[in-house]
């Protein structure tokens, strides 16, 4: 084959290509962009004819929707020669405007630069694009105001993503804190070994349901919660969404009915939701969750049905019209509660909700919705009317309800079964501002306050506020906002939550009045007190002066008796002796007792002490009067704490002192003043140490475990260093085993 014919067949090949390309191809002379030829694609696009179209320019023929773009457009041709993916906007000879993707390059034909244009219709991409920004937008603001605590974690080392607002506020934790850690980093489980196997089903399954744990707050505070989870795919990565409730109430209404002479059994479950979907012939094609799963129809049994050709036992031919009358007329119905029958015998209670769906275009594609397992309400519901109507339903756990307010903080939305249940329709309120609804405790003032914040676009939060219902009764509720603002930056209102706390603000009241009541009271004992007090000043002068004057004359006429017989025979000098002990032995325990009333009277005065050094000084003071014995001391260096120095030292020379007395009996001995690994401080010997079991005797006024006999002592020592630790906010335990040394630890709060 000739070249020439080579030459023809590549000619005609391009030209076929061109021809029926299904991109819209144009080729524009470069010097002044005229149109020198287009494709079938073209002319179908912009709705021109190639007759029409060759010889104009696209300036003339005015395909450039923005001339903005088309000016980029020429900028980036002259520098480069070419241009490549270039989104803009189209017109068509109609006058419609699209998005388009133009690519263009620079070629040389015949000896003459032609440019290249090849145009693609977005407009469907874009609208995708867009769309799906929106719902990620309204998700996005979902998952951040629900009333519910939800949380966003990896799957792969369960750290979280994202928390909403509700979880700040349940758990004490600020959303920066908790982004990038885990539950367990936090503390947030009580019983972590729970967070391992909660772990291991959702790995195993990929969803939970109901999961109840005991949830710690960041104050310590522990509630009852229940777990809920789902995995999704964010970003191509696998990913928890959990939704946790708040069930610290409802044990507690759990444990009431128990003790209630079990006239109720606990439901097994206030909440079992499950999720559902319908086509447009209104039957099933997905049901999901776990109480269809126990309770009810397998799957296969339920997908490809409607509602009403599964077996119900409280719906008639006539319910089942009226509901079906609301599927027809496209309407959202709420808590339809149908009984039915299990194949395995008895019945369940559900209550489902649905909204319809629509597609992009407006078509009605079906319904989606959620049920929950009521059956346990049905049954609490009929053996309370059976029990002379005791007590009453319970009703909706949950309080909260949504609203929206335009830039003009007019209501423009508010949604949420309680305020029906208030007497207070959402719609009543719509088109006027909050203060201008009549709350009750909110004067001019208050209320100039609240609208400042709002001017200054102030987030704020569990704003109290008082209304009276059409029906007479007040009710209390706390409400929270934020500011919304659209893409370009403009305010458009705000978007919140409110709560009834209508109980709680009575519970209040009531604390308020039982506190006043209270300090009543203890002004009233402190009065008692104070008069004691005096008595015990009474009596310990009493002590000090009328019982030691016996004590001085007894030993007065000692003297002279002893003067007046010289020499004593052995039985009246121990007579002799008997009674100056027992006279000796009375004075040191008035002494005692004195001392330890002072104890709790004494005003603390608090700095910081160098207990190293005071268990030296007791310990060379002690080694002083019996030089003859033979101790090894171990004295920690460094230890010190934040105390009444002159209150310490009565600590340190009981327990020291107790120490050299009961290793007296051992030729060589060993004492030490340490702190433990734990931070208590101990004084241990190796002495003749006491019975375990009467370790909590010790510290009683006036026990002894040893004989006068064998070791002197009051028995006060060691109760009044407990009472000066209990003063100082510590304590005092003891450690020993007889003939093997005793210790003792004692605590002091930090400075």
């Amino acid at each position: 084959m000739k070249d020439d014919d080579l030459l023809r067949r590549s000619q005609e090949l391009l030209d076929k290509l061109f021809r029926n390309s299904p991109a819209a191809i144009a080729l524009v002379r470069l010097g002044d962009g005229v149109l020198l030829d287009l494709n079938d694609a073209y002319e179908r696009m912009f709705g021109w004819q190639r007759r029409e179209a060759i010889g104009q320019s696209a300036e003339a023929l005015r395909v450039w929707a923005n001339p903005g773009d088309r000016a980029r457009f020429l900028e980036l041709m002259a520098a480069k020669g070419r241009v490549a993916d270039f989104e803009s906007q189209a017109r068509r000879r109609n006058g419609e405007i699209f998005d388009s993707l133009v690519s263009s390059e620079a070629i040389e034909v015949a000896g003459e630069r032609i440019v290249l244009v090849i145009v693609l219709d977005i407009s469907a991409r874009k609208r995708a694009e867009r769309a799906l920004s929106a719902s990620e937008e309204r998700f996005g603001k979902m998952f951040r105001e629900a009333p519910e605590t939800m949380t966003l974690v990896r799957a792969a080392d369960a750290t979280y993503l994202d928390v909403n607002r509700e979880f700040e506020k349940q758990t004490g934790f600020a959303r920066q804190e908790v982004v990038g850690r885990t539950s367990f980093d936090l503390g947030l489980w009580h019983v972590p070994q729970e967070r391992e196997a909660m772990l291991r089903r959702l790995h195993e399954s990929g969803r939970l349901s109901n999961l109840e744990f005991v949830l710690r707050r960041r104050d310590g505070a522990l509630r009852g919660v229940q777990l809920n989870c789902v995995t999704i795919e964010v970003a191509g990565e696998a990913c928890w969404l959990f939704i946790l409730r708040d069930i610290t109430e409802r044990k507690r209404a759990e444990a009431a009915l128990r003790e209630s002479e079990q006239r109720f059994r606990v439901l097994s479950e206030l909440s079992a939701d499950f999720y559902w979907e319908q086509d447009e012939q209104l039957r099933f094609v997905e049901r999901v969750g776990h109480t269809w799963e126990r309770h009810s129809y397998p799957a296969a049994d339920v997908i490809g049905k409607t509602r009403w050709e599964l077996s119900a036992l409280n719906m008639s031919e006539e319910d089942w019209q009226r509901h079906r009358a609301d599927l027809e007329a496209r309407r959202e119905f709420r808590n339809l509660e149908v009984e039915r029958p299990l194949p395995s015998g008895g019945t369940r209670w559900i209550s489902t909700s649905g909204r319809p769906i629509f597609d992009a275009e407006g078509r009605f594609r079906g319904y989606r919705g959620v049920g929950s397992d009521i059956t346990e309400r049905k049954r609490a519901e009929r053996a309370l009317r059976e029990s002379e109507q005791r007590f009453r339903a319970l009703v909706d756990l949950s309080s909260d309800w949504y609203w929206a307010t335009d830039a003009e903080h007019r209501f423009t939305f508010r949604e949420g079964e309680i305020l029906r249940r208030m007497g207070i329709p959402p719609e009543a309120d719509y088109g006027i501002r909050r203060w201008e609804m009549g709350f009750l405790n909110m004067d001019e003032q208050a209320w100039a306050r609240h609208r400042a914040a709002l001017e200054r676009r102030e987030e704020f939060r569990d704003l109290l506020l008082e209304r009276r219902s059409p029906d007479g009764r007040v009710h209390w509720a706390t409400i929270s906002g934020r500011p919304q603002y659209d893409a370009e930056g403009h305010f458009v209102g705000y978007h919140g939550t409110g709560r009834d706390v209508t109980r709680q603000v009575l519970a209040e009241q009531h604390l308020r009045q039982l506190n006043e009541a209270l300090e009543q009271k203890v002004a009233a004992r402190t009065a008692d007190l104070d008069a004691a007090n005096r008595e015990l000043e009474a009596f310990s002068y009493s002590v000090s002066h009328d019982l030691r004057a016996p004590l001085r004359q007894i030993d007065g006429f000692l003297r002279l008796l002893s003067k007046e017989i010289p020499q004593p025979g052995e039985k009246a000098a121990h007579y002799l002796d008997t009674i100056t002990s027992a006279a000796q032995r009375m004075s040191q325990l008035i002494e005692d007792l004195l001392a330890f009333s002072r104890i709790g009277r004494a005003e603390l005065k608090r700095r910081d002490v160098d207990l190293s050094a005071l268990a030296r000084l007791v310990a060379k003071e002690l080694a002083t009067g019996a030089p003859e014995r033979r101790v090894e001391w171990r004295i920690t260096e460094g230890l010190a704490a934040h105390a009444d120095a002159g209150l310490m030292r009565v600590v340190l020379e009981n327990l020291l002192g107790n120490a050299w007395k009961y290793t007296r009996r051992k030729p060589q001995a060993t004492i030490e003043f340490a702190r433990t690994p734990a931070g208590e401080f101990m004084v241990r010997d190796d002495g003749a140490g006491f019975d375990p079991k009467f370790a909590n005797s010790l510290f009683q006024p006036f026990r002894r475990l040893h004989a006068a006999q064998e070791f002197e002592g009051s028995g006060v020592g060691l109760a009044t260093v407990r009472r000066i630790l209990e003063r100082h906010g510590g304590s005092v335990r003891a450690e020993g085993a007889v003939d093997a040394g005793a210790t003792f630890h004692f605590t002091l709060p930090p400075a």
